[in-house]
C-alpha cells in the first residue's frame, strides 16, 4: 500500500510526541513492506522543497510557516494570528499533496490533526481517503 503521512513536525528538526510517534509510524510501515512518504515543514532553507529518503521512508519538506509572535499585538486581530498562521499553512499544503497523490499514486493519506492540516485535504483530493 502507498500511505502518506502529513504532519508539520518530523524528526530530525523537531523531537516532540508527535514529531516521534509519526517517525516511528513511517519507519515501522515501511518494515511491514508499505511504500511511505511524509509531507512535513521544515524551518532550514537547505531543506525547503527536497524530497530525500531518511529511515527508508521518503521524506518531502516544505517551508513553515512561522509568522512574528509581534503580530499578536495588533488590535482585534492579534489574537487571531496563532489560527491564521496555521491556516496559511495548511491551505500551503493542498498543491504539495494533490503533486504527491498524483505522481505516486497514494492510496490513503493520513493526517495527525494537531494542526488541522486535514482540514483542506477535500481541495487537494476527493478520490483518496
Amino acid at each position: 500500500m502507498k500511505i502518506g503521512l502529513v504532519n508539520r513536525w518530523y524528526l530530525p528538526e523537531e523531537w516532540g510526541g508527535v514529531a516521534v510517534s509519526i517517525h516511528a509510524l513511517a519507519v515501522g510501515l515501511d518494515k511491514m513492506g508499505h511504500e511511505v512518504t511524509v509531507l512535513t515543514s521544515t524551518a532550514q532553507e537547505s531543506l525547503f522543497h527536497t524530497e530525500r529518503f531518511e529511515d527508508g521512508v521518503r521524506v518531502v519538506r516544505i517551508p513553515r510557516s512561522d509568522w512574528p509572535w509581534s503580530l499578536r499585538r495588533i488590535p482585534l486581530i492579534g489574537p487571531q494570528i496563532p489560527s491564521l498562521n496555521l491556516l496559511a499553512y495548511n491551505t500551503r499544503l493542498i498543491l504539495p499533496i494533490r503533486g504527491l497523490i498524483l505522481r505516486l499514486k497514494l492510496d490513503i493519506v493520513e493526517y495527525a490533526d494537531v494542526n488541522g492540516e486535514g482540514v483542506c485535504h477535500p481541495l487537494a483530493s476527493n478520490f483518496v481517503p
